[in-house]
């Protein structure tokens, strides 16, 4: 039976508790479906597509109140593994830190220099450059944990999600 079936299954019998648990594993089937998989057989989350699907259909499983252990364990683990997945870091972090190192250190200096000279128009025009030359790497190299993971892992994809 579908996912769409026995949401409505539900919806005139919530306190069936065989259609509760049949729902809660109709769910996580839509959601392993929704994930890539690797070569190994391996199912992983690749896309902010996948992450919404995995997030909704864990989410509603654990309002279900199944009672099923095994269930709740894979929704569980899903919810950890996207929660992990948001985690922000430098991507790659020795190149991030060296640009960034050199955005800030030069920027200071050129304003530094233009303030010493009595040249506010180019003190103004160098702060602005280095902020925005800041932003630039910021954003470049600045990234969510699962992104970096799928870039790392598509090389081993072997049947993309949604």
């Amino acid at each position: 039976m579908s996912t769409a079936e026995l949401e409505r299954l539900f919806t005139h019998d919530q306190g069936d508790p065989g259609i509760r648990r049949e729902l809660g594993w109709a769910l996580l089937r839509d959601a392993f479906d929704a994930c890539s998989v690797t070569r190994d057989q391996a199912r992983v989350i690749t896309s902010a597509r996948q992450r919404e699907v995995c997030d909704r259909a864990a989410r509603r499983i654990l309002d279900l109140e199944t009672g099923d252990r095994e269930l709740i364990e894979n929704a569980t683990g899903m919810l950890d593994e996207i929660r992990a997945g948001d985690r922000w870091h430098w991507h790659p972090r020795a190149s991030a830190a060296v640009l960034l190192a050199v955005t800030v250190l030069s920027g200071l200096t050129a304003v530094s220099i233009a303030a010493l000279a009595e040249l506010p128009g180019v003190a103004a025009l160098a702060a602005l450059s280095a902020s925005l030359l800041l932003a630039v790497v910021v954003v470049r190299y600045r990234r969510e944990h699962w992104r970096t993971r799928a870039e790392q892992l598509r090389p081993t994809v072997w049947r993309q999600g949604v």
